[in-house]
């Protein structure tokens, strides 16, 4: 029990193949079921009934048929003050075991992870001619977060909080100013650590496919790209987006209602110029507490979630290109890469890796075991700037004049032939 009890959190992360997402009706019993059934029993033998897609929009209940209006008040810091939803659902042309309790369950979703002091939902149902609304798969979620990350989008949109990062506010953020008008963003800047760099490499299959395919292909690898390192990105919101107030830190406060102050980098290519799709995060050092309090993040807790936040990426990576591709996979080398790109391809444009394995053997390190911290040492040899070595395994540290010349080499790297 004693060893039970240092257990804070477990996480299992399962990788399974794309499955479709949210949809499909549950718990109803249809009479096709009890046939089927029926039928097996009669002639003794297995049997199976399979219903078209036609079949279904024509007689199995759905679940989300609805016109959404909602409003939402926030400050000019972004923070969010109150939000009303008002819904117009369509409950079909039957009562079935919970038809009006499914767009209700949309109340519990549509403030979503975010805390607003004032929130108001309204529902009004209607019967229709169309198949009835039932328990179906995604318990509301899908709409609420369809609407609700849209509107969140726009606010941020309309208050300057999103968009193209400029080299001077960069710059300005990471020197702890406000950009627009240089005001202070906490009474003491960070002289120590300006910023965190977390970068998203994928497998090299995937940077060899975007490098060589036809250009709709290649969008679809930055595209799927982008949604892993989103997904990434949310989980260390969730697990580790805390503010470091009082004397040494101890005073620790939840800062995943606003988030990181990040700015994203995607390159395309290695130190060595060859294809490597990965993107660089910057979270400043730097969040804004429930009480309005401004501090430094808790390093700590990155460090803590790093090979977390790499797992998801993989996986919702992997999952985002089988989704929009098709692509199929395979492991080589205790990494899944994609099936039918050839691994001479992959070990040719892996020089910078051949670079930093090199290293590691003559330090008298086996690359296969070397943590991060080693890899990154290594690769210090070939580089003054040290960067990640594989995924996340490594999150740098830098004082502000290093983050910037690093953020600027890179908004305008020299191997830019590559939309």
């Amino acid at each position: 029990m004693d060893r039970v009890g240092i257990l804070t959190q477990l996480y299992v992360f399962a990788d399974v193949a794309y499955v479709g997402g949210g949809f499909g009706g549950k718990l109803q019993v249809t009479p096709e079921e009890l046939i089927v059934f029926l039928v097996a029993k009669r002639l003794g033998k297995p049997s199976k009934y399979t219903e078209t897609r036609s079949e279904s929009m024509q007689a199995t209940h759905h679940g989300r048929d609805q016109i959404q209006y909602l409003e939402l008040a926030a400050r000019r810091d972004g923070t969010v003050t109150g939000l009303k939803v008002e819904l117009l659902a369509d409950m079909g042309a039957y009562l079935r075991l919970v038809t009006p309790g499914v767009p209700i369950l949309g109340a519990f979703m549509f403030n979503a992870i975010y805390k607003f002091p004032a929130y108001r939902f309204v529902c009004t149902n209607v019967f229709t001619n169309k198949t009835p609304t039932d328990a179906y798969r995604g318990a509301g979620r899908p709409q609420g977060c369809f609407v609700m990350e849209r509107t969140i989008d726009r606010i941020a949109e309309h208050l300057g909080l999103s968009g193209h990062v400029a080299a001077e506010d960069f710059r300005a953020v990471l020197e702890g100013a406000e950009p627009s008008t240089g005001e202070r963003l906490k009474a003491r800047a960070n002289r120590r650590v300006a910023a965190w760099d977390v970068t998203f490499s994928p497998p090299k299959s995937i940077s060899a496919l975007w490098a060589i395919a036809p250009d709709d292909t290649r969008h679809d690898v930055r595209e799927a790209q982008a949604a892993a390192v989103d997904a990434a990105g949310g989980y260390l919101t969730i697990h580790a987006c805390v503010a470091r107030l009082g004397r040494d830190g101890v005073d620790r406060q939840d800062g995943s209602q606003l988030g990181f102050l990040r700015a994203e980098f995607t390159h395309r290519c290695s130190r060595e110029a060859d294809p490597q799709l990965h993107t660089h995060t910057i979270l400043a050092n730097l969040l804004q507490a429930p009480d309005g309090r401004r501090a430094a993040l808790d390093g700590g807790l990155i460090f803590q979630h790093a090979k977390a936040a790499d797992g998801i990426y993989q996986a919702a990576l992997r999952a985002e290109l089988t989704r929009r591709l098709g692509v199929a996979w395979e492991q080589r080398d205790e990494q899944w890469e994609i099936a039918g790109v050839p691994p001479g391809l992959c070990r040719e444009w892996s020089k910078r890796r051949s670079q930093i394995t090199a290293a590691l053997v003559a330090r008298g390190i086996d690359p296969d075991t070397a943590s991060g911290r080693a890899a990154q040492t290594a690769a210090r040899t070939f580089s003054t700037l040290c960067a990640p070595f594989r995924g996340i395994s490594s999150i740098l540290r830098m004082g502000s004049g290093a983050a910037f010349s690093l953020a600027r080499k890179r908004m305008t790297p020299s191997c830019t032939n590559a939309p």
